[in-house]
């Protein structure tokens, strides 16, 4: 027996899921942080509200690159991992070269037609015309290291998979600890503002991608990157589009929220009796955003990191592991999400204080509505594991749509429609009635799922 199935097949569930969910999480939120600790850091400097907000417009740029990566990355993952329980390693590394080359071609486009139509994306990702400055100076830096990015954070997903999570995590916590640096020379020291925090993270960026570069060259278990053999299997990365897909269009669905939102509360800023400037709102909610996706990168985390074991006992044919996955998974994203929901409900004005302290409509307007719109994110743990639980188990549209449940089926109409009877309060409302109904939803198909496990798990003991 190979590595794989000496653990992914036979060690107990409860001791995998730390193991793999622990690196996991601490991954991305640590890559969840490179934005956040950039708005921390320009919010204390000379341009606290228009640079937040030039953030807030930037926002969707990372969404649209995670999406990329998430596509070749976390799919090409669930495909190798898949192919490993099968004891098909071969394919498992071919899934790697192709994943690599889509990545990196299309993550060069990404790059060019952002800087080519940098101006006019800033104005369709809710750009006010004060923010538009610093938005095109942050966004345009930010561009370049789109490559750096798809590569480290879709490609970190195969280091996990092929059996070195914390390796995974470390190459994404170096990125990150060098950005906290380098935002303290180029901010507080040169006083480069936004500009030196794009810098600051596009550098970072880099040395993550070099990581798993040097890793896949020289120190891959069952997965190696030749160069030379670097090519692009039609039919291999269909499947690993297909597989990757759910996670994509969840990032993509991010991205269409924002924008909505954007321009939401351009609309809606001054209308009804909460009032305020509309750099406010769009700073405010930036920052929202960003926390939120501090809790969304914890149970994603766990979520990725149930995702080889899911998908190696699924091609194993052991049932009954696949349910205790799915069923620890949860509980561990659920009591993630509600710790997040406690920080943002009971310290809502401390967190919002890390971000500038000078601007008094910023520092009202900012912590209600981080509770408001972030009343229910206790049910996102349960939502977002469920989700990657019909992914990484070969069930891609159930995955797509129910990802896309929350986001494009509720999210996007409750902002739009909302605010027509509530003015700015409607956008906030439409934060915990998107994360309620969807729960809702997607429980219809978790208790036929379990059902459909419990039978197969009896079938399989009388084998």
């Amino acid at each position: 027996m190979d590595f794989k199935e000496n653990t992914l097949g036979t060690e107990p569930v409860g001791r995998l899921m730390l193991k793999f969910a622990v690196p996991a999480a601490s991954a991305l939120l640590v890559n969840s942080l490179y934005n956040i600790v950039d708005q921390i850091f320009i919010g204390n400097s000379g341009a606290q509200t228009l640079g937040n907000g030039a953030t807030a417009v930037a926002f969707p740029i990372v969404s649209i690159t995670m999406a990329a990566a998430l596509l070749f990355g976390n799919g090409g993952a669930a495909f190798a991992s898949l192919k490993m329980g099968e004891n098909k390693t071969e394919e498992a590394g071919k899934a790697l070269v192709n994943a690599f080359a889509a990545s990196l071609v299309l993550s060069l486009v990404l790059t060019a037609a952002g800087l080519i139509f940098l101006e006019p994306i800033m104005l369709f990702f809710g750009s006010t015309p004060e923010v538009l400055p610093y938005a095109k100076t942050y966004s345009g830096i930010l561009l370049i290291g789109v490559p750096f990015m798809t590569l480290g954070s879709g490609m970190s997903n195969f280091i996990r998979a092929d059996g070195s999570p914390v390796i995974a995590m470390g190459s994404l916590l170096a990125g990150a600890v060098l950005n906290i640096l380098l935002d303290l020379l180029f901010i507080n020291v040169f006083r480069m503002g936004v500009a030196g925090a794009a810098i600051a993270t596009v550098i970072s960026q880099a040395a993550s991608a070099v990581i798993v570069f040097v890793y896949f060259l020289k120190y891959g278990k069952h997965m190696k990157l030749d160069i030379k053999k670097i090519s692009v299997n039609i039919k291999i990365l269909g499947k690993i589009v297909t597989l990757g897909l759910s996670s994509c269009v969840t990032q993509l669905a991010i991205t269409v929220v924002q924008i909505t939102m954007n321009n939401a509360l351009k609309k809606y800023a001054g209308v009804g009796n909460m009032s305020v400037d509309a750099s406010v709102a769009l700073a405010s909610m930036g920052i929202i955003t960003k926390v939120n996706g501090i809790m969304i990168s914890i149970v994603s985390g766990i979520a990725f990191g149930a995702q080889p074991i899911l998908g190696y006992n699924k091609g194993a044919k052991k049932y009954g592991r696949i349910k205790k996955t799915y069923l620890i998974s949860v509980l561990y994203a659920t009591c993630a999400s509600a710790l997040c929901w406690a920080v943002s409900v009971f310290l809502s004005q401390p967190v919002i204080s890390l971000f500038g302290k000078d601007d008094p409509e910023f520092l009202s307007f900012a912590p209600i509505a981080m509770r408001t719109y972030l009343m229910c994110i206790f049910t996102a743990g349960y939502v977002i594991v469920s989700c990657n639980y019909f992914q990484a188990t070969g069930q891609p549209v159930k995955a797509t749509l129910l990802t896309l449940t929350r986001q494009i089926f509720l999210l996007v109409p409750l902002i739009l429609l909302l605010p027509r009877f509530f003015g700015i309060k409607g956008i906030l409302y439409a934060g915990p009635a998107s994360d309620l109904l969807s729960a809702l939803v997607i429980t219809v198909f978790t208790a036929k799922e379990i059902r459909k496990l419990n039978r197969a798990s009896l079938d399989e003991a009388k084998t």
